[in-house]
């Protein structure tokens, strides 16, 4: 993902909120309008998973976007926040651990004590992961990779991001007979807009911010 400015950063954002925003809108409208009230619990119930997909495919895609974007401006391991150096190093890491090699854990031990002077280099695929299953524990995971703070906002967040909008995404999504009225999809549509929007905001802060430099 080439993203070298905060003005790319940004109009990348802008991108991918919008047409999510708009679908998610969309198919509001449609349940509103729906006429019959069971037509509205088959257009929310069939809602939740779409709610779902925007909520970890925008925080996915955003975590990345900013990663991209840290590793192209260039600083060494020692001016960036250690979650990058962590980043960099994890492959050399997660390969000691699988093994009794101590030539593989003296690579960690000399990227960490001899690298710091290089310009930053890290791998992004595979760097965010959402597990398919974007909790409140991946989400602080996901947060807590890209160096940014998991505040109250998200916090306040967490029981109805685990206990409804995750719970009833994967009761519909393994074919269980879910309930959804109109008053549960409202709240969970409020949800997800706040969620996206508020990252959003954040990663556009940390980026203006310079977030990603070691103190």
């Amino acid at each position: 993902m080439k993203i070298r400015s905060q003005s790319e950063l940004t109009d990348f954002l802008d991108q991918s909120l919008a047409w999510r925003k708009q679908e998610i809108t969309n198919l509001r409208f449609s349940i509103l309008k729906a006429t019959r009230e069971h037509e509205k619990r088959l257009l929310a119930r069939a809602g939740v998973p779409l709610l779902y997909a925007h909520w970890e495919g925008f925080a996915k895609s955003a975590c990345e976007a900013y990663l991209g974007f840290v590793s192209r401006q260039g600083l060494r391991y020692d001016q960036l926040k250690t979650n990058f150096v962590a980043i960099a190093s994890k492959g050399a890491i997660r390969e000691a651990g699988q093994s009794n090699r101590i030539q593989l854990y003296l690579n960690v031990i000399e990227f960490a004590t001899f690298n710091q002077g290089n310009i930053g280099k890290f791998t992004l695929a595979g760097s965010i992961d959402s597990e398919d299953n974007l909790s409140s524990k991946v989400l602080l995971n996901l947060l807590t990779t890209v160096g940014i703070y998991c505040d109250d906002f998200f916090t306040s967040r967490f029981l109805v991001l685990d206990g409804s909008l995750l719970k009833k995404r994967n009761e519909i999504a393994h074919g269980e007979k879910t309930e959804v009225d109109t008053v549960d999809y409202d709240q969970l549509h409020t949800l997800v807009l706040e969620l996206i929007d508020y990252l959003k905001r954040r990663i556009e802060t940390a980026a203006a911010n310079s977030e990603y430099r070691r103190p």
